[in-house]
């Protein structure tokens, strides 16, 4: 909402604004009556990220926040995702500027990480309008880096501007990290297929909602994106994210089970002459028989199995991990029906 021109009795009025939920308000002062900052300026409820330079936490008299005319206050909405264990799930919202996170260490950074004073919490909406959403207001001429609640990786998610948006608004800078893999995300709008690398090849002054790049890096994996009015064709935005960039595998060709097993643990076992190692990427070629005998393993990558794997049955222990088990053409056997497996596994 806008307001001006208003007036409060200075001896019967010590509270100006009192939000309810669910606290997604946005009032924009257009001559300075309501929060004593001049023209052109902002009140909205108290979120942890919302918290910049440019604003004020002044909960006594604004139950909330106060900002200058320099930034702009606007509502995003993210709504219509895949897969639906996203639904109920909460949104986080962490600042990311460069003057925040560039001076800190791997030993900072993990702290901050994990200090939910720092976050935002949005919660799922099931019943407002848009449907199954997380809308919020977030200031704009900043970074923030945004999850669902422990990190899981959407396959599609839309992104709505709210009609306010104008093109003279700062861009809003996002980040999210994604854990599995991803070897490209595209950008859809109305009219385009955003291209990845936009945002490090367009020049500022002109790049529209969708600009992006996509780090892959295993020790980044992050999705940089923007948001700004500079282009209503472009909002809403999809932003889906593809594992691979074509056909995710070849083809497998189905070979007969060797009837001679061999031990996972001997390097005689293995084409390349050795037992696999941390870290690396496994495969049980088709026909392999392997009987898997280690009771503690390294922790592989990624291992697909197209031949057979079976837990060694007397064993009292056996701990296989990796990051990615893809049983794909084969089997991954630990006991059956008659004879069950009767240790750890």
């Amino acid at each position: 909402m806008t307001v001006k021109g208003l007036y409060f009795d200075p001896k019967s009025v010590t509270a100006k604004i009192r939000y309810q939920e669910p606290y997604r308000e946005i009032i924009k002062d257009l001559d300075g009556s309501l929060t004593g900052k001049g023209p052109n300026t902002w009140a909205t409820p108290y979120w942890r990220h919302n918290v910049q330079p440019e604003c004020e936490v002044n909960k006594a008299v604004y139950d909330g926040i106060i900002c200058d005319s320099s930034v702009q206050v606007r509502r995003i909405v993210f709504d219509r995702y895949t897969p639906n264990i996203f639904t109920l799930m909460d949104l986080k919202v962490l600042q990311w500027d460069d003057n925040i996170v560039g001076p800190m260490n791997n030993d900072s950074m993990a702290k901050y990480l994990l200090d939910t004073n720092q976050y935002s919490i949005v919660p799922f909406r099931p019943k407002t309008s848009p449907a199954n959403a997380w809308a919020i207001p977030i200031v704009t001429g900043h970074k923030y880096k945004i999850h669902w609640q422990n990190g899981l990786d959407f396959e599609r998610m839309q992104v709505t501007l709210s009609p306010h948006w104008n093109p003279n608004d700062k861009d809003l800078y996002l980040i999210h990290n994604f854990t599995d893999v991803r070897a490209k995300f595209d950008f859809l709008t109305g009219n385009d297929n955003i291209k990845n690398l936009t945002l490090l090849s367009t020049n500022s002054t002109v790049r529209q909602t969708g600009a992006n790049v996509v780090y892959n890096d295993t020790s980044v994996r992050q999705v940089h994106f923007i948001l700004n009015g500079k282009n209503a064709t472009r909002n809403p935005m999809v932003i889906v994210g593809k594992k691979c960039d074509g056909p995710c595998i070849g083809a497998v060709s189905a070979v007969a089970i060797d009837a001679n097993q061999k031990l996972w643990s001997q390097p005689t076992s293995w084409k390349s002459g050795k037992v696999p190692l941390a870290g690396e990427n496994v495969e049980v070629e088709p026909g392999q028989n392997l009987i898997y005998d280690l009771e503690e393993s390294p922790i592989y990558n990624y291992v697909q199995i197209n031949g057979r794997v079976t837990f060694k049955q007397d064993a009292p222990k056996l701990h296989f991990r990796c990051k990615y088990l893809f049983v794909r053409m084969g089997e991954l056997l630990i006991g059956n029906a008659t004879n069950p497996y009767l240790g750890q596994a």
